[in-house]
């Protein structure tokens, strides 16, 4: 490793750490290495080697691909292979399709690294009063469907402005190190046309989602005329490292939203 690398990588893990709200003592224990050792890191005064680097990412901060990637690259080590095969994906959708009924009457969806909704299960559509097969696929991301002024997401959160920041600082986060992507700065462009985001992307950052943490959200039950309220927490869940997948899960907070959920139609 050359020093212009150890001096790259520093600032880059330190960035990476306090994204994930860590002290350098949770990612040292995380990562089984001293705290004064992965302290000497973050400074550039030590050099790791590829697996103890490799370890810091997975364990210790649980980085994607591409954000280990950027890690293995700044400390001048060949980055990961991010192709699954046909096998891998076959058995990664296995898994989410069996997660999403589980999940169920809990709305669902999994999107990948750009927000595009992959899958869903139909309690998302009867939640929300989406029809989400009747959206082309270049068309369904989450994101641009949570800032289509003439979609039913913006009218389903009552804290509409908050939960979107939320989401977008959650983007932030999950896409550090692609902002070079095509497909990035193609959901980007479309995005800056809808009202409201601009001014809400300046007033995201990637940490701010951690303030959102754990929040109930209100959302307008679908075609209730008398003004019915449900309230949900949302958790994240990623699938693994390699694919990059994010299921996102709305989860009742009370016997009332359970009750509604219960009783939404399924198809």
């Amino acid at each position: 490793m050359q020093n212009e690398s150890i001096s790259q990588l520093g600032p880059l893990l330190r960035q990476l750490r306090q994204l994930r709200s860590k002290s350098q003592e949770e990612v040292a224990r995380a990562s089984d290495i001293a705290h004064n050792y992965y302290g000497e890191i973050e400074r550039g005064k030590r050099e790791p080697a590829r697996a103890t680097l490799l370890n810091i990412a997975r364990h210790g901060l649980n980085l994607t691909v591409n954000q280990t990637n950027l890690l293995l690259r700044a400390a001048g080590f060949a980055p990961l292979p991010q192709v699954l095969s046909s096998s891998e994906m076959a058995r990664l959708y296995k898994i989410v399709e069996a997660y999403l009924n589980k999940m169920a009457p809990y709305p669902a969806l999994v999107v990948n690294q750009f927000w595009n909704v992959l899958k869903w299960n139909n309690q998302l559509n009867s939640a929300f009063g989406l029809s989400l097969e009747r959206i082309s696929a270049p068309q369904r991301n989450w994101l641009r469907l949570l800032y289509d002024g003439n979609g039913p997401l913006r009218n389903a959160f009552v804290e509409w402005d908050e939960f979107s920041r939320y989401q977008l600082a959650l983007f932030q986060r999950s896409t550090l190190g692609l902002q070079s992507e095509p497909e990035y700065q193609a959901l980007f462009y479309n995005l800056q046309k809808e009202a409201g985001f601009e001014r809400a992307w300046q007033e995201s950052y990637p940490g701010q989602a951690d303030l959102f943490m754990g929040r109930e959200w209100a959302i307008r039950v679908p075609g209730a005329l008398d003004g019915g309220i449900f309230r949900c927490r949302l958790v994240q869940t990623s699938f693994d490292q390699y694919s990059q997948l994010l299921a996102l899960t709305f989860f009742p907070v009370d016997p009332a939203t359970e009750e509604i959920l219960s009783l939404l139609p399924t198809e």
